[in-house]
C-alpha cells in the first residue's frame, strides 16, 4: 500500500460472506502501526447463476498526518475517498477522519451519481463541535446500541 507516498506494509484479510443468492468478498489492508490502521477495503457483490456484479466497493486513505484547526483544538485527519458502483449508478464520497472525534467523521460530502453519470444526488456533513460536555450522562441517555463483528474467513500476506 502507498498512502502519503510512502509505500506502508500491510496485513491482507479477506472476508467471503454468503448468502442465499447472494456473495461479498472483502479485502481489507491492515496497517498494524500506522493509523488510521484499515487503509483500504474492497469490496464486490456478486449474485445470480452467472455471479453478476451487483455492487463493487472501493475505500482507500489518501493521506494522513493532516492537521485540522478547530475551536477545540487542533485535530489529526486522514482523507478517505470512497467510489460505490452499482446497476443503477456510482457514488463518490471524500471524508476527512480523526480518531479524536467519536464516531470518526469530521467532514464527508458525497455525489450520487445515475448510470448516465448525472449527479441525482448531493450530501454534505461537517462535525459542528466535539469533546466531552461538563455533565454527566444518567443512564438513559446512553446509548444502548449492539456493536457486530465480522469473523475473518481466511488472512493473505
Amino acid at each position: 500500500m502507498v498512502v502519503d507516498g510512502e509505500s506502508v506494509p500491510c496485513d491482507v484479510y479477506e472476508i467471503e460472506t454468503l448468502t442465499e443468492n447472494q456473495t461479498r468478498l472483502t479485502k481489507i489492508y491492515y496497517a498494524q502501526n500506522r493509523p488510521p490502521y484499515v487503509l483500504k477495503k474492497e469490496s464486490i457483490t456478486t449474485g445470480g447463476e452467472d455471479d453478476t456484479p451487483l455492487v463493487q466497493t472501493v475505500e482507500q486513505v489518501v493521506a494522513t498526518g493532516l492537521q485540522l484547526p478547530t475551536p477545540s483544538g487542533t485535530l489529526s485527519t486522514s482523507l478517505v475517498q470512497t467510489m460505490r458502483k452499482q446497476v443503477q449508478g456510482t457514488v463518490f464520497i471524500t471524508a476527512i477522519r480523526s480518531e479524536e472525534v467519536p464516531g470518526g467523521v469530521v467532514s464527508h460530502t458525497s455525489n450520487e451519481l445515475d448510470e448516465a453519470g448525472r449527479v441525482i444526488r448531493r450530501s454534505t456533513l461537517s462535525l459542528i463541535r466535539h469533546g466531552r460536555s461538563r455533565g454527566r450522562l444518567d443512564q438513559s441517555s446512553r446509548s444502548r446500541g449492539r456493536r457486530s463483528r465480522a469473523g475473518i474467513v481466511r488472512a493473505k500476506d
